[in-house]
C-alpha cells in the first residue's frame, strides 16, 4: 500500500468519524503501524493491536512513540472505559486470477 492510499485512508476515517481528542484503540491488524501513524495526529492516544509478534516489533521500531500490542480483537485485557472509540479495519490482498489456457 503507498502512502497516498494510506492518506486517503487516515483522511476518510477521520472526517467520517469523531476521533479527535478521543482515546482510540485500533484491532484488526495494525501491521507495521503506517496507518496507525497517521491516525496519531488527529487523536488524545491511539493503543494499535495485531496478532503478528514481527509486524508490532516493526511498528514499535518506527514508531517509538505509538502503544503497539501483540493481541486479539476477539478477547483483550483491557478494562470497561479504557477507549472512547475502537477502530476496526483489514485489508484483503488478492491477485489477477490466472486461468488455464
Amino acid at each position: 500500500m503507498n502512502e497516498t492510499t494510506q492518506a486517503e485512508i487516515c483522511k476518510a476515517i477521520t472526517e467520517n468519524s469523531n476521533i479527535r481528542n478521543k482515546r482510540i484503540l485500533e484491532v484488526g491488524g495494525c501491521g507495521s503501524g503506517r496507518i496507525t501513524s497517521h491516525l496519531v495526529k488527529h487523536t488524545l492516544n491511539i493503543t494499535a493491536i495485531d496478532p503478528c509478534t514481527a509486524s508490532i516489533r516493526s511498528a514499535q521500531n518506527s514508531y517509538p512513540q505509538i502503544e503497539f500490542l501483540v493481541g486479539s480483537g476477539e478477547k483483550t485485557e483491557f478494562k470497561d472505559s479504557t477507549f472512547d472509540a475502537v477502530i476496526f479495519f483489514t485489508f484483503v490482498a488478492s491477485s489477477k486470477p490466472s486461468f488455464g489456457t
